[in-house]
């Protein structure tokens, strides 16, 4: 039922149906943050044939007056005006960021925020989904429209201000010569400002924005949800499980790369890499136990299919084991033969050079002691 939603992606519901439920991130940081120039260029869009219309006429009054802080005042007036209405836009849309920042998906719905919302009853989730599509210019799940977004608005306002040269040019061949000429150099006075603004604008809206987000990211770390915990504990199994995988793989190396000389010096080096590897198969399990926890002690228990990412995770995380248990059983081969030829040829030697061979032969009796060990230690991890 899930897979028919238009708001469910291919990569989200082949992961659901991998672990039982996905964790989404709906808006990126730069997505959030490039709003702010959606914002100015709607706003400028907007206000642009008054904003201009009074800019000239302010000019010229200046112009006679010879104050010309009146244009100033013009100015700062208007762009203030402008920088509380998307500081406030920047406010009210990052509050909805911390709420959306992170969305679980299930088989049966979604979790977003405080809510549930399930498949087969929609209604509420789908003018919910249009909100934040017209806040964020993206629906869930889809492709964000904001670069274009932004491109159709820069391209508008461009539009606008060759218009306004247009009319200005048409109307100073009606108008006296010096007045025509006053309100070509207001007009782009008016155009600079535009630009000045914008990139002031979004340098003072990127402040406010790192600084509200600050104190939002400080209540979320005393105050975390079940989303972002979720996903905080689902991301740092990923990544042990991958770390698991390269120790795997740098171990596989050493081991197949060695002459038989270097068995001794290979024993040493490779003990770091062990102790690393149970250590990443102690964490896995401690988070997958707290992951468990989580949700089972939350209003979602039954909403979240934990049984099935614990089939995934098993998978996940016994593909590393099972292949590390096969290199190490091919290292004791290797070193089980060493020890045959040693005891073998220990009988036909004299006694200086028997003392060395017996050296030899302890020191590989220890090692294969220590693959045993940690193949025993391997085994009674598995899931």
């Amino acid at each position: 039922m899930f897979k028919k939603k238009k708001y469910i992606n291919k990569t989200t519901s082949q992961e659901i149906e991998e672990k039982g439920f996905s964790v989404y991130n709906y808006i990126s940081m730069s997505e959030l943050i490039s709003t702010i120039n959606k914002d100015y260029l709607e706003t400028l869009n907007t206000i642009n044939i008054p904003f201009a219309v009074i800019s000239v006429i302010v000019g010229y009054i200046s112009y006679e007056a010879k104050a010309y802080e009146y244009i100033l005042y013009l100015f700062l007036g208007v762009y203030g005006l402008v920088f509380l209405y998307l500081t406030g836009k920047l406010f009210y849309r990052t509050y909805k960021f911390s709420l959306v920042s992170n969305i679980i998906y299930t088989n049966k719905g979604l979790v977003i925020g405080e809510d549930i919302f399930h498949y087969e009853e929609d209604s509420k989730l789908k003018d919910l989904l249009e909100e934040y599509k017209e806040l964020f210019s993206e629906y869930l799940s889809k492709p964000s429209t904001l670069k274009r977004r932004i491109e159709v608005q820069r391209g508008r306002l461009l539009n606008k201000i060759s218009t306004n040269y247009k009319v200005a040019l048409e109307a100073g061949d009606k108008v006296d010569e010096r007045l025509a000429l006053g309100g070509f150099l207001f007009l782009t006075l008016y155009s600079a400002s535009i630009f000045i603004f914008y990139f002031l604008g979004i340098a003072i809206g990127f402040i406010i924005f790192v600084v509200v987000l600050f104190f939002i990211n400080m209540y979320f770390k005393i105050n975390k949800s079940l989303e972002l915990k979720t996903k905080t504990l689902v991301s740092e199994i990923d990544v042990e499980l991958d770390d698991l995988e390269e120790i795997y793989q740098e171990l596989n190396k050493k081991t197949s790369n060695y002459n038989d000389g270097e068995i001794f010096n290979l024993s040493k080096h490779i003990e770091k890499e062990y102790n690393s590897f149970y250590s990443k198969i102690n964490k896995i399990i401690d988070k997958k136990d707290k992951l468990k926890t989580l949700i089972e002690s939350s209003k979602y228990k039954n909403f979240i299919d934990f049984a099935l990412f614990a089939l995934y995770l098993k998978d996940q995380f016994n593909k590393p084991l099972v292949e590390m248990i096969e290199l190490l059983e091919t290292y004791k081969q290797k070193v089980q033969k060493q020890l045959e030829e040693a005891t073998q040829a220990i009988e036909d030697i004299n006694s200086k050079e028997k003392y060395q061979i017996e050296t030899r032969i302890i020191n590989l009796q220890t090692i294969s002691k220590n693959i045993e060990k940690h193949l025993d230690q391997l085994n009674s991890s598995i899931l």
